[in-house]
């Protein structure tokens, strides 16, 4: 069984983790965590001009600091976990998007993704992005609530 797990840094992805972490896998399931981090081309303006060294530094850190998470992420799921093997993954891009192609292409089996759940009417719990990853996998497709653990942070 392949299990992507989709994560950032906010508190909903803490609780991905400790659900993957409480989980009792079958024997043989990978696990690939996900960090997406947004083009800083798109957040910043026009991707045809050239980054200033400030830029490109925010952006290395940005890429060190999912990185790091990820890492975190990892040790938290691994432990008191023999055989199972677990991998990560950062790419920069639109968050919906990236998720939906690294499961289509890592062929994923079960995606597990937080819901941030800005919006104030309760019907609009989950987050659009799980709600476009949900509406390409369906059933697939595991959307985590719950309170935040401090385990990240």
């Amino acid at each position: 069984m392949k299990v992507l797990l989709a994560i950032d840094d906010n508190v909903c992805s803490q609780s991905v983790i400790r659900a993957a972490a409480q989980e009792q896998w079958p024997e043989g399931t990978e696990i690939r965590l996900l960090t997406v981090i947004e083009d800083l081309n798109k957040l910043y303006g026009d991707s045809a001009s050239p980054r200033s060294e400030e830029d490109t530094a925010e952006g290395d850190r940005r890429v060190e600091h999912a990185a790091a998470l990820c890492q975190k992420a990892l040790q938290r799921i691994k432990k008191n976990r023999e055989g199972l093997e677990i991998s990560y993954e950062v790419k920069t891009g639109t968050p919906a998007a990236a998720i939906v192609e690294s499961a289509k292409n890592w062929q994923a089996d079960k995606i597990m993704i937080g819901a941030h759940g800005r919006s104030v009417c309760p019907h609009n719990f989950v987050g659009s992005v799980s709600r476009s990853v949900k509406d390409q996998f369906g059933d697939r497709v595991e959307v985590v609530a719950g309170e935040p653990s401090s385990f990240l942070g």
